[in-house]
């Protein structure tokens, strides 16, 4: 896997047009609002959660939806084995036109041993003429056919690149655009921003950094559409379920509590977050406490102990060891971003 362009958009007088190479995808996710792709004629609206996958060798265009504005991150990325089997192929076609040079001038040499050994046992001038006409004609027949039998085989093996895919993820296997609306959406756009961030600060090996996230998005979504579409009713519950916690979160949340929330038994509540987030519900509620304990340490000039307390964490360790296993840093980390005090 090969991240090729990363970029957040926010506009309102938007317009992108492409043909994609062979091996090469385009991912776009709308955060807010709407917009339109049309892709091989087909047209796609993407509200806010939804995205499109275009697959190779695809023709589209995108826009803004007039006076609105909308923002979306786009990531365009290749399947490296289709890249290499490319280059490869440009180079079997250049040993190809050596070899055949070559055996055509050791093809002549052979033909003019060959031509005197009969010359001697045949001792006839005229078939040595007669022989060697054939040979010249025969050599010139296998080079053309040859010839064209390798611009042919390049054009169907160019052609057929992207069938002889390696990869086993079926959703890049896909030769029309996949639209869907993914349940781990917060997942997807929070692998996505740390990708924008690799992008952009370019860190030493941040190519091999993006490849490794866009593998785990990619991983994320194969997994939803290998399970099928998810109907609108359970969509529906899951995001009940999820404004609760976004509105709870320094609040005990567990499955009795979302299941009141959508009328369902609490084993099913939490059956069915998992089933459509790729989350529990505990790691879903930390994800949040953890986003709101990131703004909390950079912008506020509360203590760790208080913003623990705020959040609902009533063992400072605890949630030491929640944040430093989310983030990767421990709090204090951020803290070095505060504002001055006045």
């Amino acid at each position: 896997m090969k991240v090729h362009y990363v970029q957040e958009d926010h506009h309102m007088n938007w317009y992108e047009e492409q043909l994609l190479q062979p091996g090469h995808y385009m991912l776009s996710l709308c955060t807010y609002g709407n917009c339109v792709y049309w892709v091989n004629g087909q047209k796609y609206i993407i509200e806010k959660g939804e995205l499109l996958l275009v697959p190779p060798q695809c023709s589209y265009y995108g826009k803004s939806v007039p006076t609105r504005v909308h923002t979306k991150q786009t990531i365009g990325f290749a399947l490296e084995d289709v890249l290499d089997r490319m280059d490869l192929s440009n180079s079997s076609d250049s040993h190809a036109h050596v070899s055949n040079s070559s055996h055509k001038a050791v093809s002549g040499r052979a033909s003019r041993s060959d031509r005197l050994n009969r010359s001697n046992s045949l001792n006839s001038l005229n078939s040595l003429n007669s022989l060697e006409c054939l040979s010249d004609s025969s050599d010139s027949s296998d080079s053309n056919n040859s010839n064209n039998s390798n611009d042919s085989s390049r054009s169907n093996h160019i052609h057929n690149l992207d069938n002889k895919q390696t990869t086993p993820l079926s959703l890049l296997k896909q030769q029309q655009p996949v639209h869907m609306k993914p349940g781990c959406y917060e997942r997807i756009h929070d692998i996505l921003k740390q990708i924008t961030v690799q992008w952009e600060e370019r860190s030493p090996y941040y190519e091999l950094m993006a490849a490794s996230l866009l593998t785990q998005l990619l991983i994320l979504l194969n997994r939803e559409y290998d399970r099928g579409i998810i109907s609108e009713d359970r969509h529906r519950l899951v995001e009940q379920m999820k404004r609760h916690i976004q509105q709870n979160y320094s609040s005990r949340v567990g499955k009795e509590q979302l299941a009141e929330v959508i009328q369902r038994t609490p084993n099913y509540a939490a059956t069915l977050f998992k089933t459509i987030t790729g989350q529990t519900i505990s790691e879903y509620t930390h994800q949040e406490r953890m986003k709101r304990a990131v703004y909390m340490l950079t912008e506020s000039h509360l203590t760790v102990a208080e913003i623990a307390e705020f959040l609902g964490y009533t063992d400072v360790s605890y949630f030491y060891r929640i944040f430093k296993k989310t983030m990767g840093v421990p709090p204090t980390g951020w803290m070095q971003d505060r504002p001055p005090l006045l």
